[in-house]
């Protein structure tokens, strides 16, 4: 979902096409004439301020992602291409710019987030689980190997079947 305006450098839309006015819950006639920043969530930076500053870098052509408001209160996030419009004398007035709403792209990137922070506590858990289940198995085979180690042939049948029974009650645990 996208649209586009034209304003001027003070801000007030100049034109707004029906997707641009649409996206907002607005008409485009309620828009034109109108300062663009009633269109910009409240808590960030003047909008135009910012496209300013990131024109003045390259001159010409740039993308700044916003939030803006729609009529009835409700915000979403859009991306602005914005690009200067220059008159007969070289002077740029004017601003052109496509609002794009990437809203489900947002909600998509909050998933993924989320899929990958869940993906990162299971790999921990499995970690730890396998530190745990290696310690666990570690000590009574530590056990069986070490009491399997000392029988001998020179060994009386009682000490025998004492490891021995050392030996099963390791492999049990």
């Amino acid at each position: 979902n996208y649209g586009t305006c034209v304003f001027n450098s003070n801000g007030e839309l100049l034109y707004v096409n029906n997707c641009f006015a649409e996206m907002h819950k607005y008409k485009t006639d309620e828009l034109v004439g109108k300062n663009i920043t009633i269109l910009h969530n409240l808590g960030q930076k003047p909008f135009v301020l910012e496209m300013n500053k990131a024109l003045q870098k390259d001159k010409s052509y740039t993308n700044i992602e916003v939030w803006h408001t729609r009529k009835d209160g409700t915000i979403f996030p859009t991306l602005m291409n914005a690009m200067t419009i220059i008159d007969e004398e070289r002077n740029e007035k004017y601003f052109s710019a496509t609002a794009i709403d990437i809203s489900k792209i947002k909600e998509y990137e909050k998933k993924l987030k989320s899929a990958l922070k869940r993906s990162e506590e299971a790999d921990s858990l499995k970690s730890s689980f396998l530190a745990t289940m290696s310690h666990e198995l570690r000590t009574p085979l530590t056990a069986i190997i070490g009491f399997s180690e000392i029988i001998s042939e020179e060994m009386e049948l009682h000490e025998i079947l004492q490891l021995n029974k050392m030996i099963n009650s390791s492999g049990i645990h």
